[in-house]
């Protein structure tokens, strides 16, 4: 029955009906539009400063960068990407203490139904809030009961940088009759928060996934399929005729 063993491997090799859906990302912008407590310079770009410099090293800063100046992926349902980079410019500065910023980032990208497709582009807005703790180099212990001079706290109490809640950090999108749903997870490991040390400059990776929702795509079955599982039958039957035949 070699015949039946030969076929039987072809239909085991031939794909399976699965969820295909990817998602490549074409291009990521990211822009500060707001600020809380100190004064800043710099909405409307991507970097902002506040706070008069103590030192040679300058203000304390945000920044973002984007990870796609070229196209990346593709990305898998489920998959956690990087977007682009936050940097924290902690640097001794006056009192003039910030109390948060939101970045909006635009994000532009295609999806596709299978790898060799073309895609259907899509566009998400969506915007972060950064919830800042500016602490007072001297105090002992630390914002959150460690102390001063060691770990992050060694040339004083770290800054706090916390993503906010009162944001949505998902938004929904239709493309070919699928619903899409795009979230941004946070910084790099599913962190909400990081501590930046006192006269350093602190970055760490942005992170998004993507679901596909309602309407999935599907492999399709192949058209050979029918006449493949015709040809195990038909060999089938005669290796049943033959050993009819022995027996007779």
């Amino acid at each position: 029955m070699v015949a039946i063993a030969v076929a039987v491997a072809a239909l085991a090799a031939l794909p399976q009906t699965v969820d295909a859906a990817q998602l490549r990302i074409d291009s990521i912008t990211g822009i500060w539009t707001d600020a809380e407590g100190a004064p800043v310079d710099g909405l409307g770009t991507t970097r902002i400063d506040w706070g008069v410099p103590l030192t040679a090293a300058g203000s304390s800063a945000y920044a973002f960068e984007g990870a796609a100046p070229a196209a990346i992926g593709p990305f898998a349902p489920g998959e956690t990407f990087d977007i682009g980079t936050f940097f924290h410019y902690n640097f001794p500065i006056d009192d003039q203490l910030l109390n948060g910023a939101t970045l909006d980032l635009v994000i532009a990208g295609r999806v596709f139904p299978e790898p060799a497709a073309t895609g259907s582009a899509f566009l998400v807005e969506q915007a972060l809030r950064f919830d800042h703790q500016e602490t007072f180099n001297l105090d002992d212990p630390c914002p959150g009961g460690t102390a001063n001079g060691i770990g992050a706290n060694v040339a004083g109490c770290a800054d706090i940088v916390t993503i906010g809640t009162a944001l949505p950090r998902s938004e929904a999108f239709v493309r070919d009759d699928q619903t899409f749903l795009f979230s941004l997870t946070g910084f790099e490991g599913g962190e909400a928060s990081f501590l930046t040390s006192e006269a350093t400059i602190n970055s760490v990776p942005l992170t998004a996934s993507f679901l596909v929702v309602e309407g999935a795509a599907d492999v399709p079955v192949p058209a050979s399929l029918p006449l493949l599982a015709s040809l195990i039958g038909a060999l089938g039957s005669f290796g049943w005729l033959r050993k009819r035949a022995a027996q007779s």
